[in-house]
């Protein structure tokens, strides 16, 4: 039941049903009163009544309607109900006493109205003691009337006990009445509570339920979207499945390793193209026992090895097979590593996965390093040979050299020293040959005849072989601006090639002459030497040609994969060029060297002065005596005067004990090796210091060291390749007098 919006009702709205009941009620009762008796006020006041005991319980009703308004607006219900139902009471006794007139007439009335609207009321009272209080009141009220109506308006006794009578008789029916009610109105009131407690318990359970439905509704909501959002993630996830079996598909159908999948049983289930080609097997291997299609050989024993699959699968533990392990594929040999891991699923072994890599290059690589190492170690000893060989050459050509001063105009002993010295010049070019197997450093560039050159090293090369060689060399052909060690390395490598091209008999044919090339296609333009090979072995196929310069590549068993990539290299470091062409008829390699400015630069052995030093005094520094013995001798019969020390400290004191004696060197002759001491290049700068008026010249047995090739870079004047004659050490020390007459 719903209120009217009152403006007095508003503390009530929140209240029980019961409460806000009495005070709607309780408003009506004020309103109607206050209406009530302001209508009967005017109306007395309008004929004319001045009696007070008419007008001021009018007024006093009016007064007292209003204070109940206002503190029924202010929620005093009991205050605002008492005051009312008080007023009135005391309105009407107010009325009883001082009334004139036929009052008397209508006690029994008046009574009877008094005590009506005296209990009615409290049914708006909660408290039983209300009605008995009002009762108690009203019954003392009636006494004192009684008395006052006996005594005052001169009632007869039994008028007055018959009017008490009646009226407390009414008034206690009255009493008894309201209480009756009262109490069945309690128990309503009662009653209603419980049942609006407990309307209020099922509305709140009722509230509970629906709160936990509300629960249970959001929670299914938020199971509805976390079914939704798993659903989501299986779908996300089934797409990044199939996406990371395409990427593992792809991944295993490019990937340079061999892989083999196998089931518990060793069934192949997936093999990618890489462990096909191994086998040399097909797709249709698929389904098919991994032991008896795919072979594993130990290279040691030549035997298979027990089928990795089974034992990995029946251990559980992988097996790697790495050294020594080979697989034959139609002739071909792959060498492999090999490694076998078990795939668990679910905590079993479902499978095998075989991992084959091919280690065929690897294989090959290490085996051509170690070829590399021999090479290396070979071209350290064939140049120590060399360097040894040069000394003692050096020794018996100055001997020699000597002895042939000595002879003067003595016929017989000019001619045989002159065989000497030649032969001695033909195991001077052997050694050059032998230093083809030394791989040079930077280029000792100098102007340089290369007919020798090509003449010597074909003829070195093809000996004892049946193939015929044809040089042709044009008779004006430059010097070229080379190291001559160097380019007979060169061509060493490149006719040794087309001599293992060639089987059996056939020629090579080698040509020289001047060239100058002005095409823009080619790298180099300008004056250049082209040197010619050409065999009539059974050529280069195409498919080789790229990589024929590459290092360690070779065709041939036993071949190291360096002459041809070497040859290139000393090539590219003299600024020239190599080309080659090929067919089944045979191979024409073509070098282009650059050709000297004139044929005398850098050419220190054939520009001197032919002048003969003399009055020299000259240091000279070797370890082997017997060069510094022959070398002592030539220069006295040049007529110098010589001191030789045997390593570089006993060379710095004697370039000291000089000067103190007033006696300085002019020239020392340094050798750039010396065993367990100071070489040549280690004292020079010293021995400036103590004395920068000498010149220094270099010495060694060694032609492919990089001094050579820039040996005034380190404080020398000149150099001497060992062996050397004595018309080579006079030149020099001539060009060194010259030197020191245009400074001087």
């Amino acid at each position: 039941m719903n209120l009217p919006d009152s403006y007095f009702l508003q503390p009530y709205k929140n209240k029980d049903i019961v409460l806000q009941l009495k005070a709607w009620a309780a408003l009506i009762f004020n309103f109607s009163l206050l209406f009530i008796v302001t209508i009967m006020g005017i109306y007395f006041v309008a004929h004319g009544t001045t009696d007070p005991a008419i007008l001021l319980p009018f007024a006093g009703g009016i007064l007292t309607a209003l204070i109940s308004l206002l503190l029924l607006r202010k929620g005093r219900f009991q205050i605002a109900a008492n005051i009312s139902f008080a007023s009135v009471q005391i309105a009407l006794w107010i009325v009883m006493f001082f009334e004139k007139g036929q009052i008397l007439q209508r006690l029994d009335t008046i009574t009877l109205v008094a005590a009506s609207l005296v209990y009615t009321p409290l049914l708006f009272i909660e408290r039983r003691r209300g009605i008995w209080f009002y009762y108690s009141a009203n019954m003392l009220l009636l006494i004192i009337f009684t008395l006052y109506s006996r005594f005052h308006l001169g009632l007869h006794r039994w008028e007055a006990i018959e009017y008490f009578m009646d009226s407390s008789l009414a008034l206690t029916f009255v009493a008894v009445i309201s209480y009756l009610i009262f109490s069945i109105h309690k128990l309503g009131i009662i009653n209603a509570k419980k049942a609006e407690e407990k309307i209020q318990r099922q509305y709140e359970e009722l509230s509970a339920t629906n709160e936990e439905l509300e629960a249970m509704n959001e929670e299914l909501a938020a199971i509805n979207e976390e079914l939704e959002q798993t659903q989501q993630e299986l779908l996300l996830s089934n797409i990044n499945l199939q996406k990371e079996t395409a990427q593992l598909q792809a991944i295993l159908v490019s990937i340079a390793d061999g892989i083999v999948v196998t089931d518990e049983n060793g069934i192949i289930t997936s093999i990618n193209a890489a462990a096909l080609k191994l086998f040399g097997l097909h797709h249709d291997v698929v389904g098919k026992p991994f032991k008896e299609h795919c072979k594993i050989i130990n290279a040691k024993t030549n035997t298979p090895y027990d089928d990795p699959v089974t034992k990995v699968l029946s251990e559980g533990i992988p097996v790697a097979l790495f050294r020594n392990t080979i697989i034959r594929n139609n002739g071909d040999i792959y060498h492999t590593h090999i490694v076998c891991t078990p795939l668990y699923v679910a905590n079993k072994i479902a499978g095998c996965i075989v991992d084959i890599r091919d280690m065929t290059d690897v294989v090959r690589y290490e085996e051509e390093l170690v070829k590399t190492a021999k090479y290396e170690s070979l071209s350290i000893f064939a140049g120590g040979i060399a360097h040894d060989f040069n000394n003692m050459l050096g020794a018996i050509l100055g001997n020699i050299s000597i002895i042939e001063q000595i002879a003067g105009n003595n016929e017989k002993i000019t001619k045989a020293t002159q065989r000497a010295e030649k032969a001695i010049m033909k195991a001077r070019d052997l050694t050059t040959q032998l230093l083809a197997f030394s791989k040079g450093g930077a280029p000792v560039k100098t102007s340089t005849s290369l007919v020798n050159i090509i003449k010597d090293t074909a003829e070195f090369v093809l000996s004892g072989s049946p193939i015929q060689c044809n040089v042709e060399i044009d008779d004006d052909l430059h010097n070229a601006l080379v190291d001559p060690i160097q380019i007979s390395q060169v061509i060493h490598n490149i006719i040794l090639n087309a001599r293992q091209a060639i089987k059996g008999q056939g020629a090579i044919t080698i040509t020289a002459k001047n060239v100058f090339l002005t095409s823009p296609d080619s790298p180099i333009q300008g004056n250049y030497i082209a040197i010619s090979i050409h065999d009539t072995g059974e050529g280069i196929p195409a498919d080789v040609m790229p990589y024929i310069f590459d290092p360690f590549f070779t065709t041939r068993d036993g071949g190291h994969g360096l002459g041809l990539s070497i040859a290139y290299s000393i090539v590219k470091k003299h600024d020239g060029h190599i080309t080659v062409e090929s067919t089944n008829k045979g191979t024409l390699f073509t070098i282009y060297l650059p050709t000297a400015l004139s044929n005398a630069e850098n050419s220190i052995e054939t520009s001197y002065y032919s002048d003969k030093p003399s009055q020299m005094h000259i240091l000279i520094m070797d370890d082997d005596s017997l060069i510094a013995e022959s070398l002592s001798e030539m220069l006295v019969l040049q007529g110098c005067t010589a001191v030789t020390v045997s390593n570089g400290d006993d060379a710095i004191k004697a370039f000291a004990d000089a000067l103190k004696q007033h006696k300085p060197f002019t020239a020392a002759i340094l050798d750039l090796t010396i065993k367990g001491g100071k070489g040549g290049v280690e004292i020079v700068k010293e021995l400036h210091t103590i004395d920068p008026n000498c010149k220094f010249i270099a010495t060694t047995g060694y032609t492919n060291e990089p001094i050579i090739a820039n040996y005034r870079d380190f404080g020398f004047e000149a150099i001497l390749r060992k062996p050397f004659t004595m018309h080579e050490l006079t030149q020099i020390l001539s060009h060194i007098t010259k030197e020191n007459l245009k400074y001087n």
